[in-house]
């Protein structure tokens, strides 16, 4: 597994052709705000799921000696692992409302978040944005806000106490 994380080649930068200050921004999060509501913690990234996982290890030909859910697993392994270091991310569960299936929206690789105003700011300062979404195969578009899963994501735990200095 650790040869293909080597070998795996991103691509080139070519200047954003969507900047990240073209999505809107949330306020920032907060237990409580001034009339006592709670803001969310949420984070800005590309939102994938187990079906996204297998097709992206296809495309690279990560792991064709495996069964179908070592393959997705890996990919995920893989995927974070890449992404983060490469591309300056962290990788998250995303919250599960009951209403999702394994087709759904599961994971998020992750690049900003609303915890504080630095983490923010990164949507104007981010350099990668175009070459994580070509890495990942998706339109810069496909970007969003998610919640994060906090109890079962060890980064949107860590995010959220400040451990984390990728975002």
């Amino acid at each position: 597994m650790y040869n293909s994380i080597s070998v795996m080649d991103l691509p080139p930068h070519n200047g954003p052709r969507k900047t990240l200050a073209d999505f809107p921004k949330p306020p920032l999060y907060t237990p409580k705000d001034h009339l006592g509501r709670k803001i969310e913690l949420v984070m800005f990234g590309f939102p994938i799921n187990q079906e996204y996982l297998l097709e992206f290890v296809n495309r690279y030909n990560l792991f064709p000696d495996t069964d179908e859910e070592d393959r997705i697993s890996n990919g995920l392994i893989q995927l974070g692992v890449v992404a983060g270091r490469r591309l300056n991310t962290c990788f998250i569960a995303l919250k599960d409302d009951g209403k999702y299936n394994s087709k759904s929206l599961d994971f998020a690789v992750v690049i900003a978040s609303n915890r504080t105003r630095a983490h923010l700011n990164r949507m104007n300062t981010y350099p990668h944005f175009e070459r994580l979404a070509r890495f990942l195969g998706l339109p810069p578009d496909a970007a969003t806000w998610v919640f994060p899963e906090e109890r079962s994501s060890r980064a949107a735990q860590a995010l959220k106490e400040e451990r984390n200095k990728i975002i």
